[in-house]
């Protein structure tokens, strides 16, 4: 790749230069600051060129400074660089412009514009045409005095970090994140794998712990159901037993009611009619007796209520004066006045004396009545009925015990028949069922689930060892170790060539042990005569030294991995701190070193100038920077 030209416009104090880049020699460019008292070449805008190469190619400054900032305040118009080069037979022409706000880029190649649309897919398309990032560019054509020390002075991740864009180790970060992408899905999926086996387990001896207690179910009905058989069984005998025994009750007691209705049915029937007509008798006796005495009572009454007549006349009368005649009446005249009253006692009294003797009459019959009757005794007769009612009432009470003892035994009978555990049973079997095939399933899906954890445990282990190998510790590391022998030998020719033969610079990989984690390091080791020093305790000289001979080395390393070949390179202020020797040792490495290009060497040394085919100087004037051939 051949840059031809670099137009800078507005750049920081930059008013309009344009240089040549294709010139193939060893240009120094020197300053002037007109503006400041005493600045001499500070300030001048030498850097400026650098930082707009840089800027043209990447949108970004060294120095880092915000997007406006590029702008020259004096001109006060929209900054613009412009680069040609050549590629492939390709002419390109990249144009970078920024005003406030605002930034363009436009890239077109032999006439005809590339860009892509949006800034970002700009700065990519521009990126794979010059084939390097913006660290691989600065450190293969750029040394910088703010950016020389970047890889000695920088920490381990720094160095590691330009070392794999020089070796284009990108690919293997892509690869470690598209692997860790997916082993941290797997690990996700393992995770929710082993959530689910654990709760299919944990189903499964519920499922298991459930059949368990069905089967123990089973077997208490079971056991319950004969218990209860032979519960029911027992009840039923003693029922029968109870039956047994109130119907041979009821059997002894029918037979002693045969026996006593026997005993009564053997009484002469004809002894019972005559008994029956004495009865009748003394029935008719009897009432005509009750006759006799109520008439005995009736004639009483009258005999007393004559007697009390009889009285009362006399007691009316007798002494007393005649109503009709005044004669005083004796007792011969009351007996005629009494005759009449007297018959008629008379009368009654023989009618009482009848009855009495009738009375007598009959009371005479009347015991030899009873005399009779005495002789038809029916009081066995009578013993055996009221036994016969007692046995009819023992046996009825039987009965009612029978019946119920019966009844209690035909129910046991039927509870016993319609005892059914085979519907229950039949359930409890399905339930059972049901739950065995919960149980298969469980364990198929168990068992597909162990197999997914396995072949998730297989592709995580083949993942790990992806990660692990893709990662800056893994084959990063490895490669970056395998060119560290290469660097170290560059280094160390550059700065033999320098001038040092007695130190020695050696990058050293080293690794360490960080919360379980071994940690790829690389260590800058210096030895000086034998003696072991750091970056920091060498001398500006020997540090100068050591940079350069870095960046030589690093831009071997560069063109070693690159196949596109840059022309043109430039080293801002390299000489700072070199004594003559120095300086005359790296002239001759820039001309060995870059036979067919074109560097450009910033400085403030004007005694320099013998040493270079060319010289450029930066004039600095009302703060504008223009280019003026010295």
């Amino acid at each position: 790749m051949i840059f031809n030209t670099l137009t800078i416009k507005n750049f920081f104090s930059i008013d309009n230069i344009t240089l040549p880049l294709d010139t193939n020699d060893l240009t120094l460019i020197l300053g002037e600051n007109r503006d400041g008292e005493g600045m001499d070449s500070n300030g001048s805008g030498k850097s400026s060129i650098v930082e707009a190469f840089v800027w043209g190619l990447y949108g970004t400054t060294i120095k880092g400074v915000k997007a406006d900032e590029v702008i020259n305040i004096v001109n006060n118009e929209p900054a613009e660089v412009t680069i040609t080069f050549t590629d492939n037979g390709n002419n390109y022409v990249v144009t970078r412009r920024r005003e406030f706000g605002k930034s363009d880029l436009l890239i077109t190649c032999n006439d005809l514009i590339l860009n892509r649309g949006t800034a970002t897919r700009n700065q990519e398309l521009l990126e794979e045409i010059l084939g390097m990032d913006l660290d691989s560019f600065l450190n293969s054509v750029i040394f910088c005095h703010n950016y020389a020390n970047v890889f000695t002075q920088g920490g381990d991740a720094q160095r590691k970090e330009i070392l794999e864009k020089i070796l284009g180790l990108e690919i293997f970060s892509h690869c470690y994140e598209e692997v860790k992408k997916e082993y941290d899905e797997i690990n996700k999926q393992y995770a929710i794998i082993n959530s689910n086996i654990l709760q299919l387990q944990s189903k499964s001896d519920l499922i298991i712990k459930d059949i368990e207690r069905i089967n123990t179910t089973i077997e208490e009905r079971k056991k319950e159901f004969e218990n209860k058989k032979k519960e029911i069984s027992y009840q039923i005998k003693e029922k029968e037993e109870e039956v047994e025994k109130y119907s041979k009750i009821l059997e002894n007691l029918n037979s002693e009611l045969d026996k006593v209705n026997n005993e009564i049915q053997q009484y002469d029937l004809e002894s019972k009619k005559q008994s029956e007509q004495i009865k009748n008798k003394l029935k008719e006796a009897n009432a005509k007796y009750a006759e006799f005495q109520s008439t005995k009572k009736i004639i009483q009454i009258k005999i007393e209520k004559l007697q009390n007549s009889i009285d009362k006349l006399a007691d009316q009368y007798l002494g007393k004066p005649c109503p009709t005649c005044g004669k005083i009446i004796e007792e011969k005249d009351l007996t005629k006045v009494l005759a009449s009253s007297t018959r008629d006692l008379e009368i009654e009294l023989g009618k009482l004396e009848e009855t009495k003797k009738n009375v007598e009459e009959l009371e005479i019959f009347l015991k030899q009545l009873e005399e009779e009757e005495k002789k038809y005794d029916f009081s066995q007769l009578e013993t055996l009925l009221r036994k016969r009612g007692d046995l009819l009432k023992e046996i009825g009470n039987y009965k009612s015990l029978h019946s119920a003892s019966f009844n209690a035994l035909s129910t046991l009978i039927s509870h016993k028949n319609e005892l059914n555990l085979e519907d229950e049973l039949q359930k409890l079997q399905e339930w059972k069922e049901e739950k065995e095939e919960e149980l298969k399933e469980n364990k198929n899906k168990l068992q597909q689930l162990l197999q997914e954890r396995e072949d998730k445990e297989k592709r995580y282990k083949i993942l790990e060892f992806w990660k692990s190998g893709f990662s800056k510790s893994g084959i990063q590391s490895w490669i970056i170790n395998s060119y560290i022998n290469f660097l170290n030998q560059r280094i160390n020719e550059y700065i033999e060539a320098l001038g040092f033969t007695g130190m020695e610079v050696c990058f050293v990989p080293t690794t360490s042990q960080k919360k379980n984690m071994e940690i790829d390091k690389l260590n800058l080791e210096i030895i000086v005569d034998g003696n072991s020093m750091s970056y920091n305790s060498c001398s500006s000289g020997e540090k100068r030294r050591i940079d350069i001979a870095v960046l030589f080395a690093i831009q071997d390393l560069i063109r070693s991995r690159k196949s596109k070949e840059v022309n043109v390179f430039f080293y801002d202020e390299i000489f700072d701190t070199l004594d003559d020797n120095g300086c005359e040792n790296l002239i001759s490495l820039l001309k060995e070193i870059h036979q067919d290009s074109t560097v450009f060497v910033i400085s403030h040394n004007n005694a320099l100038k013998q040493y270079f085919d060319d010289t450029l100087l930066i004039v600095k004037d009302g703060g504008l920077s223009n280019l003026a051939i010295s």
